[in-house]
């Protein structure tokens, strides 16, 4: 099993750095859905004992991205549909409260930081090598500020915790680059949406914002069936 090492990881403590590195590589999918996960190896390539590996892979089965079946060992879970479904429409529920309250009032610091990312999303998209992870993260950074500009960091946190199968879907998307101008025209309209006050746009704006979500779901499982439950 080939671990893809992080240099900029190397500050942390030895569970940390597994934790990190470890979910770092099942959401790239270096290390693909299904693969048995030793720890001896891991200990190994890692240079660190077992012991940080077993706790950081229990943090990681909590998040739902490994499965720890007794007497056969850690396994990277396959993506299960439902569990991202119910992720998205918590998500939608929670996220048109959040710009409902963007719309009366919302941090203006916050509003830059906004602008420049959506900036760096078409950047990366126009250059030749196009980096995945990078687009990922500025979208995550991207909807966490909206909830930073309502004082509502905290929630943002607790939907990340139950987003493992949602997050590598939308990794997928990303690397087989789908719909990747409509996230960025979606974000735009979302800082338009907040901008002007436009509350009575929200619940169409998050239903289309989520059928484009569910809508490829059936196209990955067809073209990628190994790595679903």
């Amino acid at each position: 099993m080939f671990i893809k090492k992080d240099k900029n990881l190397s500050s942390l403590n030895s569970r940390d750095y597994a934790y990190q590195l470890l979910k770092q590589n099942i959401l790239e999918f270096v290390i693909l859905p299904g693969t048995l996960i030793s720890e001896n190896e891991l200990s190994k390539q890692l240079n660190i004992s077992r012991t940080p590996i077993r706790e950081a892979l229990k943090v990681l089965q909590t998040e739902g991205l490994i499965d720890i079946l007794p007497q056969k060992g850690s396994f990277v879970s396959k993506i299960d549909i439902q569990q991202a479904e119910d992720g998205i429409l918590v998500r939608k529920a929670v996220e048109i409260e959040i710009l409902k309250q963007a719309c009366v009032k919302f941090d203006k610091k916050v509003w830059s930081h906004l602008e420049k990312i959506i900036q760096k999303q078409e950047k990366l998209i126009s250059q030749e090598i196009f980096d995945v992870m990078k687009f990922y993260e500025l979208d995550n950074e991207f909807h966490r500020l909206i909830f930073l500009g309502v004082n509502h960091e905290h929630i943002w946190t607790k939907l990340r915790e139950m987003a493992a199968s949602y997050d590598r879907i939308r990794i997928i998307e990303v690397i087989d680059q789908i719909n990747l101008d409509i996230v960025l025209n979606q974000h735009k309209e979302e800082l338009e949406i907040i901008k002007n006050g436009w509350v009575d746009k929200i619940d169409q704006f998050m239903q289309n914002h989520t059928h484009n979500f569910l809508k490829t779901i059936p196209y990955m499982r067809q073209k990628f069936p190994n790595i679903f439950k």
